[in-house]
């Protein structure tokens, strides 16, 4: 049994966390993530909030593959305020996107 497979056969995939269900969708060992969780991205609206970051800001964004396929994958911590996002968490959504597009014009299916 690979490790995804004993993971999920424990947790439903909604109890993952973020870089969990990232790994799990891909391919084993091709999870890379962009943008470590120790890189502090970080909002300056969560210091006013009285919000104390644990590590990041709640969204994973990594390449791998699935099938062998190139691809990007973006995650959202769920027990990161909820699950929402912020503006930190939307640039790195908005640069996955963009990372993905700019494979696809060098000829990378992503």
């Amino acid at each position: 049994m690979t490790d995804n497979a004993r993971l999920l056969s424990q947790h439903s995939f909604i109890e993952l966390g973020a870089r969990q269900r990232a790994r799990a969708l891909l391919d084993a060992g091709s999870f890379r993530e962009l943008l470590g969780p120790f890189d502090r991205v970080m909002s300056p609206w969560l210091a006013m909030q009285g919000v104390v970051p644990q590590a990041d800001d709640g969204v994973v964004v990594a390449k791998g593959t699935v099938d062998g396929l190139p691809v990007v994958i973006a995650a959202i911590e769920g027990s990161f305020q909820g699950g929402s996002m912020g503006e930190v968490g939307g640039a790195k959504m908005a640069g996955a996107l963009e990372l993905a597009a700019e494979d696809n014009r060098n000829g990378i299916p992503t």
